[in-house]
């Protein structure tokens, strides 16, 4: 059993080594370069410098791998170029949106799937059993943002049911100082 969770884990970092690999070397082949991002339209070849330099795509690029493994790391994920604050920060803040949407949507689905689909399966020569089977397969085909988009549209638009935006009041930061 220890040499199986060994294995296991050692197949597991060599994984994860092989994608950020990957995606390291993916954007890099990227057209443009990151010091772009900071500058504005007509800057000079000093400021180019500079942001080249305080980005890091001014080293080699064994140093600038190197040094983006040992930030990934430390999970240190660097500064949003249009915020400048931390991207964890970034990312944590878009969570508490996040996690409770999915978990009420797999709620909502599970509730609504569960007895759906035993009417569909137990009365499938009915009428409504063979119409309740149609429209789980339609749900399956069709793309889930088109179907969002639509869901947005009646009960948020025309029905006025629901909001069509916005969750909880933010903290910190307004929206007018974004």
């Amino acid at each position: 059993m220890g040499r199986y969770l060994l294995r296991r884990t050692a197949f597991l970092l060599a994984s994860l080594l092989l994608a950020a690999s990957l995606l390291f070397v993916l954007l890099r082949l990227l057209p443009g370069d990151p010091a772009n991002a900071l500058l504005p339209m007509g800057a000079t070849p000093e400021q180019i410098a500079a942001a080249r330099h305080e980005t890091g795509s001014d080293l080699p690029l064994a140093q600038q791998y190197a040094a983006w493994l040992g930030d990934l790391a430390r999970l240190d994920l660097g500064t949003s170029y249009i915020s400048k604050l931390p991207v964890g920060e970034e990312i944590s803040a878009r969570l508490a949106v996040t996690v409770p949407l999915t978990l009420l949507a797999f709620a909502l689905a599970v509730v609504v799937a569960l007895p759906v689909g035993f009417v569909a399966a137990h009365k499938a020569d009915r009428w409504y059993g063979a119409l309740l089977s149609g429209f789980s397969q339609l749900g399956i085909a069709v793309p889930v943002f088109w179907i969002g988009m639509l869901l947005v549209t009646v009960f948020a638009l025309k029905l006025r049911l629901l909001p069509a935006g916005g969750f909880p009041a933010r903290t910190g930061r307004s929206r007018a100082a974004r």
